[in-house]
């Protein structure tokens, strides 16, 4: 039911964007880019995008306390911090900020025309924590395929959105609505999967810390 509802939102939000940018092309009738630009800070899809990227941090965070394993707590929390950031990022523009600063730099790699700095900043950063992530996302796909699946589908669809849309407009061929779109989508199927992840191991009570097999690891007293 939530991907359904999801779906129906994200669709919905990007109709709005083309909504509003044929008023604003055909009658000069800005006020609905004001509210519905996919590409705007501060307008609807802005802010529903930063809530679900909230969202998802608050499950996974919760994934990072109650899980069995050590390795899927230390992938949940830190996906968990960077979904946050990225949810504050959604209404700070700190991928941009960075961009300015350091386009100053000229030993900073970048795309033609300063495009693209934060990209190479970001990507370092997710090689650096990779070690740490891995393998619990390896431990969870021997121990529940479809949910590493999702997650993994997840994050791939928002990076191919917010990364691989972004270079290609950097070359003319980008889309603002399949950028969005994307990320959104990615985002949606990662809190899907993380709800599915916490029905099952808060719901049945084998897979928090301290269990094992269904049963409290910790001998009774005495």
């Amino acid at each position: 039911m939530a991907a359904v509802v999801l779906g129906l939102i994200i669709v919905a939000l990007a109709g709005l964007h083309l909504l509003a940018v044929w008023f604003a092309e055909s009658f000069d009738i800005e006020v609905l880019q004001s509210w519905f630009d996919l590409d705007g800070e501060q307008t609807l899809p802005t802010w529903f995008a930063s809530v679900q990227l909230l969202a998802v941090g608050i499950l996974l965070a919760r994934i990072a306390k109650t899980d069995a394993e050590s390795s899927i707590r230390r992938m949940a929390g830190i996906v968990a911090v960077a979904l946050v950031f990225f949810s504050i990022d959604e209404v700070a523009a700190i991928h941009e900020s960075i961009t300015g600063i350091l386009e100053r730099f000229s030993w900073v790699p970048r795309f033609s025309g300063e495009h693209g700095i934060w990209i190479f900043v970001y990507a370092g950063l997710a090689v650096a924590a990779s070690p740490f992530v891995l393998p619990g996302w390896w431990k969870m796909l021997r121990r529940t395929p479809l949910h590493a699946l999702g997650l993994a589908a997840g994050a791939a669809t928002f990076f191919f959105g917010g990364v691989g849309v972004e270079i290609a407009s950097y070359f003319g061929h980008g889309s603002v609505v399949m950028e969005e779109t994307l990320e959104m989508a990615g985002v949606a199927l990662m809190l899907v999967t993380s709800l599915a992840i916490l029905e099952e191991t808060e719901g049945d009570g084998t897979k928090g810390p301290g269990t094992v097999h269904g049963e409290s690891s910790m001998a009774p007293p005495g």
